[in-house]
């Protein structure tokens, strides 16, 4: 028995070592001038962890990208937001290649992407599980041209490699670090003590200036810490070289008088495991002062797979009163490392963590639904929303219109995926019923639309949200406002390729847009950070007169109309 159980486990450490061992001869670039990286994998960014490489295009669009092996085309997606045109290669050893923001596929996928537009009539497509004989590809297909498209903020092409389970894994993994000229070690900018006690909700968490520079950062005096259990974060970024923008790490180390307490490495994960990055990276931070400051401690909701090793889940307990040395060691995938060295001393007559009185009217348990309700306002958190326990509150603010206004919880407190929601109204008009939703302010204290749907019976406005803040109900009878920027009644258009329109709505968003040429549906491509809307002129346009009709409605159904006739 204990020699199968010994087989058994050298089959399953085996196994698990092979899977670690990526290829790392068999893809190509996707590109094929020199790799320069305006985002590494993993790096946090506001709400999630970068899934891939951002290859950078000389500053330019149209250029090749190549399939980077054997296969087939398995998935085509076309938006305006996230990826924007996004095309997905399976390969012959069963890892699937990405490359997004591009601006066109190459001829022939194009065109039969536009006719599933016009089947579909959406310009929106999210074509899964294709045909492997649809669009077999060899190693150097040109597939696409690289672009803009999406919610890229710059020519440059998103590059992912995922598994079968849909994974997305670190491409230097695969052989692609040794394309990418990296000999610059991290940099450090400070220091972040936490209050990890019984009391950690009064006295949260500290910065601490640091100094060195080369690698090589130490703190000046001895912390005195007033808590008997702390964490640390240290606020890092990464360039390679020839290049000015900061990229993310790759690997963290802390060491407590030379003992491992934590090592964070980021080589794959699952997108459901995105928004973890709220608890990976200091939140209020990230999204406030634009720091990149990595917690150097697991919080007990936080269940990213890429912690390498935890000691007390990197938990630091002052149960004595001696000097301790802690070393924090920051790696690239390159193996430039820069270390911090600092010292810490429990001290209980320090001020170092200065306590407050905050009011609250519960404790919101983390691991558990927590629920909150009285006769305005309703919440209702499944258990994975938070990432520890929470003083909680909510304050009402008199409002004069349909409901009064709520401060629901600490805005600086981060949510792991969504919560239920659901506001009072003070009065509802039966014919505009369906023009309500809830608003809430964010972060930035602008104003967004949450949506939510009517429960006649409660007389209350029901949705789902993803964080705390400033919520209210409003109304939303405005149409969107069309504002064309080539086309008008009466103009002659022979000398336009395109015709481009601007469509903005004030509160709830764009739902649905349908662009009729002669009363044929056509394909209008969307770019949604600019709110930019594009008719290519197609057959569809005839010589002589035409009739173009533009009906945009937002996500209340108010509808607004643009027509004009034009000459071609």
């Amino acid at each position: 028995m204990k020699k199968l159980l010994l087989i058994l486990f050298v089959l399953v450490f085996i196994s698990l070592k092979a899977q670690e061992n990526y290829p790392k001869n068999d893809f190509r670039s996707p590109l094929d001038i020199p790799l320069y990286l305006s985002g590494t994998f993993g790096e946090p960014r506001t709400t999630h962890f970068h899934g891939g490489l951002d290859l950078k295009t000389e500053g330019v669009e149209g250029k090749n990208v190549y399939a980077i092996g054997d296969g087939f085309v398995s998935r085509i997606k076309v938006s305006g937001y996230g990826y924007g045109n996004a095309i997905y290669i399976t390969h012959t050893n069963g890892y699937t290649s990405v490359c997004g923001h591009l601006s066109k596929f190459n001829d022939e996928i194009a065109a039969w992407v536009k006719t599933q537009q016009e089947n579909l009539t959406s310009f929106e497509l999210d074509l899964e599980h294709l045909d492997p004989s649809l669009f077999p590809v060899k190693k150097g297909d040109i597939v696409a041209k690289s672009g803009n498209t999406g919610g890229s903020q710059g020519p440059h092409v998103h590059f992912e490699i995922r598994d079968s389970l849909e994974n997305t894994i670190n491409p230097f993994l695969f052989g692609f670090d040794i394309k990418v000229q990296d000999n610059i070690k991290p940099s450090l900018f400070n220091l972040v003590a936490y209050n990890l006690s019984g009391d950690r909700q009064f006295s949260n968490s500290k910065t601490i200036k640091i100094s060195g520079s080369g690698g090589n950062y130490t703190v000046a005096e001895t912390l005195k810490l007033n808590k008997d259990a702390v964490g640390f974060g240290i606020n890092t970024t990464d360039k390679a070289n020839d290049v000015s923008n900061n990229n993310g790490i790759y690997d963290i180390k802390m060491y407590l008088d030379g003992e491992l307490m934590y090592n964070y490495q980021i080589n794959k994960f699952s997108f459901d495991e995105g928004r973890y990055v709220y608890s990976q990276c200091d939140y209020w931070l990230k999204v406030n002062n634009y720091q990149n400051v990595h917690k150097c401690f697991v919080e007990p909701g936080n269940k990213l797979d890429s912690y390498k090793y935890l000691n007390n889940n990197g938990y630091i307990f002052l149960y004595d009163f001696e000097v301790h040395n802690v070393r924090i060691e920051v790696s690239d995938f390159h193996k430039n490392t820069s270390t911090l060295n600092y010292k810490i001393q429990r001290d209980d007559s320090s001020a170092f963590f200065q306590e407050s009185s905050p009011s609250f009217q519960e404790v919101l348990v983390q691991g558990k639904v927590n629920w909150f309700k009285n006769d305005d306002i309703a919440l209702k958190l499944p258990e994975n929303a938070l990432f520890d326990d929470v003083y909680f509150k909510i304050t009402k603010e008199a409002r004069t219109g349909v409901s009064d206004g709520f401060q629901v919880g600490d805005i600086k407190t981060p949510i792991f995926g969504t919560f239920d929601i659901s506001l009072k109204a003070k009065q509802l008009n039966e014919v505009l019923k369906d023009k309500y939703l809830l608003v809430y302010k964010n972060y930035r204290n602008i104003l967004k639309a949450v949506g939510g749907i009517l429960n006649d019976e409660t007389q209350t406005i029901e949705g789902k949200t993803k964080g705390f803040g400033y919520y209210y109900i409003s109304i939303d009878t405005i149409p969107p406002v069309i504002s064309s920027l080539s086309v008008s009644s009466g103009k002659t258009m022979t000398n336009y390729k395109a015709f481009q329109f601007r469509i903005t709505d004030n509160l709830s968003g764009i739902e649905t847009y349908d662009l009729f040429i002669n009363g044929k549906w056509a394909v209008l491509e969307v770019d949604g950070k600019n709110a930019l809307y594009t008719y290519y002129i197609d057959e569809k346009v005839v010589k002589g007169n035409n009739q173009l009709t533009l009906v945009v409605k937002d996500e209340r159904n108010n509808a607004r109309t643009f027509q004009a006739e034009f000459v071609y």
